[in-house]
């Protein structure tokens, strides 16, 4: 799991590329302050396992940009866009 959160300031120009990444509520998951921003992220041609509680990725709490494309899961169906926090995931 990676967990990318500015809690104590900017985080900016993050790669996350060709890895193997498995677990968590989302595999990768983030967000921005009410202060501090996360921003221009990468997440890019990387392997995904089927081990996550909601989905691979949580990221619409980032500022952006944020550059999806080239993931896959292990059973090699497409990782796309970022998808919303579940209501179960939020409470």
């Amino acid at each position: 799991t990676v967990f990318v959160k500015a809690d104590f300031g900017d985080i900016s120009d993050v790669v996350i590329d060709g890895n193997y990444l498995d677990g968590g509520s989302y595999t990768i998951f983030g967000g921005d302050t009410a202060s501090h921003h996360v921003t221009n992220v990468s997440i890019t041609d990387n392997t995904f396992g089927l081990s996550k509680l909601y989905g691979q990725l949580l990221t619409a709490r980032w500022t952006g940009p944020t550059v999806v494309t080239g993931n896959t899961t292990t059973a090699g169906q497409p990782v796309g866009q970022p998808a919303e926090p579940s209501a179960a995931a939020t409470a």
